[in-house]
């Protein structure tokens, strides 16, 4: 790994733990996986993948050097639908992040050291992740997957505030309108922004290599003109 990481620094201070979602005790009870997740609207689950997210998760701790690309991709931890998957992401990125080695035992130590290890089922969910995890070369795959079901999560909220506005039948429709506009933005277009950033980036350097060849091919026929 090189001195210079494409992330930002992680503090400790910043590794918190702390969660919008109401922690799970354990990921691990009497060897059955425990299902306290939160209940959409009507008692819905919300959208997720749960296989996506531990296959993402098993990949990184098999292969640390993978969080380059999940992070060039944006994939954050509060992608993730369990708590307990965002601790782990959180820490193995902490640690990368540091130039530190992120496998089984220092992503344990890092949980530990903030009273997280039981939320996540302790070393042996760990290995557990590892075990799971179909191919590492698949990481950014399980990644998008992450990432389309919390777009997802986030529509469904941003689409209830919209209809708590509507339901409280305001006086003025015009500026109920922005506000809604402006709640979609923030809560889902901005992170939709974020990949049509990239897939144009991706799409600019195929035109550029694109245009070597083509350059590259007139300079040899004009050789042997």
């Amino acid at each position: 790994m090189s001195d210079e990481s494409p992330f930002p620094p992680i503090d400790d201070d910043d590794f918190t733990g702390d969660s919008p979602v109401p922690i799970r005790r354990s990921l691990r009870s009497g060897g059955r996986r425990v299902d306290n997740r939160p209940r959409g609207s009507a008692g819905r689950v919300p959208p997720h993948n749960l296989q996506a997210e531990e296959s993402v998760l098993g990949a990184l701790l098999l292969a640390p050097e993978a969080m380059a690309s999940v992070s060039e991709q944006g994939l954050k931890s509060e992608d993730f639908y369990r708590p307990a998957h965002q601790h782990i992401y959180d820490a193995i990125r902490a640690l990368f992040s540091a130039g530190n080695p992120a496998d089984t035992v220092t992503v344990a130590d890092k949980l530990r050291r903030h009273g997280l290890l039981d939320e996540v089922g302790g070393i042996e969910g760990l290995v557990d992740l590892q075990n799971t995890t179909p191919a590492i070369s698949s990481v950014g795959h399980y990644a998008r997957i992450v990432q389309d079901t919390a777009m997802l999560r986030r529509l469904i909220h941003v689409a209830g505030d919209i209809a708590e506005i509507a339901y409280s039948e305001p006086d003025d429709v015009t500026k109920a309108l922005d506000e809604a506009e402006a709640r979609l933005l923030v809560g889902v277009a901005e992170h939709r922004h974020h990949h049509l950033i990239k897939e144009l980036g991706c799409a600019l350097n195929q035109v550029q290599v694109t245009k070597g060849h083509w350059i590259k091919a007139a300079g040899i026929q004009r050789a042997h003109g």
